[in-house]
């Protein structure tokens, strides 16, 4: 695949994250697990404010019943033409990073708002 291709397919991605609003998310697959089957992943958008400052958090998670606890956060200013890095943090305190090559994800779910998944704490 061609550069040119790359930044084509990944405009797809691109565009819709870039739409999305606060409590917002998509439903894109990436890669395949242990049985060949597409991996659904969710990328969700949140707008924070603290001490009049507003910040933007994009994270990716697994579209599971595990998403919550398997996901990374994307790297403020690194979605580029063609991938976005992502970052998480062990108990250990030990970065790890992973670049998302944009063209290789599918969009399968439109933005969307965060449904409540009625747990109580």
């Amino acid at each position: 695949m061609t550069q040119t291709q790359k930044v084509k397919a990944s405009k797809v991605i691109i565009d819709v994250i870039n739409q999305l609003q606060d409590g917002e998310h998509i439903v894109v697959t990436y890669g395949t697990d242990y049985n060949n089957e597409p991996v659904r992943y969710r990328v969700n958008k949140r707008v924070h404010t603290y001490l009049n400052k507003v910040s933007e958090t994009i994270s990716i998670n697994r579209d599971d019943v595990f998403g919550a606890l398997d996901g990374m956060n994307i790297e403020e200013g690194s979605l580029g033409p063609t991938s976005m890095k992502g970052y998480t943090f062990d108990m250990m305190r030990q970065k790890t990073t992973y670049k998302f090559p944009l063209y290789e994800m599918t969009l399968i779910e439109t933005p969307g708002k965060d449904e409540p998944d009625g747990f109580e704490f």
